[in-house]
Parts: C-alpha cells; structure tokens; sequence
C-alpha cells in the first residue's frame, strides 16, 4: 500500500472535496499541524470556508486521513532517539524568513521514524524536501 504524505493545501483539499477523499490502496497521512493550521485560518476569517462548514467537512474528512499526533511518547522519541540519524539540535537550521520555525519542528518531531511509527524513513525525507 502507498503511503502519501499530504501537505496543508493537500489536506484542504480533502476537507472541501467529497470525491477525493477515498484513494484505493493509498493512506494519505497528514500530521496535526495541517488541520491545526486550516483551522486557525477558518477561525481568523482568512479562508473560504466558515467554521460550522469546516467543523462539518473535517468529520467527514477525518475518515480519509491516517492522522499523525504529536503526544509526549513522540516527542519523548523524537527528542532523544534515533541520534544518530536525526538529531534534536538543529532542528531549526536552513529555515528561512517565510517558513515558521514551529512549522517545521512540529513536522519533524511528527514524522521521525521510529519503532512506533508505521512509517518509514521516506515520508520524513519526504516531507524534508519541503522546507529546502
């Protein structure tokens, strides 16, 4: 089965659009960054969509999605294991001006691999490449 990491505008999509939620023998994975940051532009009134509609579209949606938290046992993994390969300090380094560094940290304390994740190394180099 593929795996598909969606970014935020990707998640949007999911949320506005019925008919593209389901993909046979493909999890579309998002982390909780994505909805955390749609939501807050729903709720700010720098989207389309209103809060009752995007409350109503993200359960419907939420079926579709393989949804990635950031709770303490992966923050606890991601700070402190797997050094060798992905190490905690740095983890702003080569951002730039318009890429909030909470933004990316959330993802890589997210996505890192791990005995406890289902995924593998590719989404987290995956989603690397987003912020190069």
């Amino acid at each position: 089965m593929k795996v598909v990491l969606l970014s935020r505008s990707d998640v949007e999509r999911v949320i506005t659009d019925p008919y593209g939620r389901r993909q046979e023998d493909t999890l579309l994975l998002c982390t909780i960054v994505e909805p955390l940051q749609i939501a807050e532009q729903v709720r700010k009134g720098r989207s389309r969509m209103h809060w009752p509609d995007f409350l109503r579209e993200w359960e419907a949606a939420r079926e579709s999605l393989d949804l990635a938290p950031l709770d303490a046992d992966c923050l606890e993994r991601a700070l402190f294991e797997r050094a060798d390969t992905y190490i905690a300090v740095g983890l702003w380094s080569g951002i730039d001006s318009h890429i909030l560094p909470i933004e990316r940290t959330m993802h890589r304390l997210i996505l890192r691999p791990s005995e406890q994740t289902w995924w593998g190394d590719e989404i987290y180099d995956e989603m690397e490449t987003w912020y190069e």
